[in-house]
């Protein structure tokens, strides 16, 4: 329940800190992405994929329902794919001011 709680208040405080960072939006002006920072960007390009995650494996724990574990990890194939490609564009928008960061997609110090 810890696992669940914590995990879930993790992933609030990055969705938090992402709307911060979102433009006032502008007819025809093209999207900005900033860098975010902070919290659990220092290392992770998807921090919060990565709580809500947790989030779903202390369900799963709580539950010990074995269609629960199925769905915590197709979700988290899930949101591994899309912390892939949000960290790509990071790299391709911002270069090497996102690569001297060192940080990875979602999992700290793997992926």
């Amino acid at each position: 329940l810890l696992l669940f709680l914590l995990a879930e208040v993790s992933n609030l405080y990055c969705h938090l800190l992402l709307s911060s960072l979102r433009p006032s939006t502008t007819i025809g002006a093209p999207p900005s992405r900033p860098i975010p920072h902070g919290f659990l960007f220092r290392y992770l390009a998807c921090p919060n994929y990565l709580c809500e995650v947790l989030a779903w494996v202390g369900f799963s724990l709580l539950t010990f329902l074995p269609l629960s574990f199925l769905f915590t990890l197709v979700g988290a194939s899930q949101m591994l794919q899309w912390a892939q490609l949000k960290h790509k564009a990071y790299l391709k928008e911002h270069g090497d001011a996102y690569k001297k960061l060192k940080r990875r997609a979602m999992i700290p110090g793997i992926l």
